[in-house]
């Protein structure tokens, strides 16, 4: 089968429809690569793209994107070689100077500890929503959730009493989740106000308006800057990292509560804050 052809059955199958818009938009980007790669390059039969993948990651490379953006367009290529039954085995190494850029450019994304109490802080704004959206971050701070995780809990999913509630629509592991007394005193404050029977609707927001939101918080708080990467992901980064390396959790414990597995955890939302490096470094030396 001709490469545009497969491309297409492969976005349009029902495992692609079902993830997440954002991984197929990911998806689609690599994919479109692929496609216009063949077409320069005169490849029409999907069978002949596994001898031209180094030639595929050289022609990303000329375009002046990164390491690291190119490792994902190769990964998301090879995804679809194997759906297709003709798994890659070519392997996109990362220079040790994409290396060193991609960590530069991260270690600059996560959030500090005033930072975090910033926006648990916030002031949203007062208008009818103003009391959902700071929920809404609170959960983010306190649970770790995904926003499409958060975009469909109903007050069914919370109790209130026991101060949990379950993740139940999850691209991984449905699962519970755990927040404060002062969350607590928020969503009675927001139930009272929107009335029980909106309280078993959705709480919140979409997925996009949720980002719109969290974005626009940011911004203000003058702790995002460009395409930096901030966004309601990272409180899950800072969950993570907080209860493993603060609260002292083990590594099985904050996977089970995120819902991941724990090379997952330990190898994308695992950042030491620099202030609690700091401490236990100087009580490791004898210097406190």
């Amino acid at each position: 089968m001709e490469v545009k052809e497969k491309i297409i059955e492969y976005l349009e199958s029902p495992g692609v429809q079902a993830l997440a818009k954002t991984t197929q938009d990911g998806y689609r980007f690599s994919l479109n690569d692929l496609e216009k790669f063949c077409e320069r390059t005169n490849v029409k039969k999907i069978e002949d793209v596994e001898a031209k993948m180094p030639n595929l990651a050289a022609s990303m490379k000329r375009r002046k994107i990164s390491d690291q953006t190119v490792s994902q367009k190769i990964t998301g290529i090879k995804i679809f070689l194997k759906w297709a039954g003709l798994p890659s085995q070519y392997t996109f190494h990362i220079s040790s100077t994409g290396k060193k850029a991609f960590k530069l450019k991260h270690a600059k994304r996560w959030l500090a500890q005033a930072e975090l109490e910033a926006c648990r802080a916030y002031a949203f704004p007062k208008s009818s929503n103003a009391m959902r959206d700071r929920l809404m971050v609170a959960l983010l701070i306190e649970t770790g959730c995904r926003a499409k995780e958060l975009a469909v809990i109903r007050g069914g999913d919370i109790d209130m009493i026991g101060g949990s509630l379950f993740l139940s629509d999850s691209k991984t592991e449905p699962r519970p989740a755990f927040f404060s007394q002062e969350t607590h005193g928020l969503m009675k404050k927001l139930r009272h106000k929107t009335g029980d029977v909106h309280w078993e609707k959705e709480i919140f927001p979409d997925v996009d308006r949720i980002k719109e939101i969290v974005t626009w918080m940011l911004k203000d708080l003058g702790l995002k800057n460009g395409k930096d990467g901030r966004g309601p992901h990272v409180f899950r980064h800072y969950f993570a990292s907080h209860l493993f390396f603060t609260g002292g959790m083990r590594i099985e414990e904050v996977a089970t509560l995120m819902g991941d597995t724990v090379d997952t955890v330990r190898s994308v939302y695992l950042h030491c804050p620099v202030d609690v490096l700091k401490i236990k470094t100087r009580k490791a030396m004898g210097w406190l």
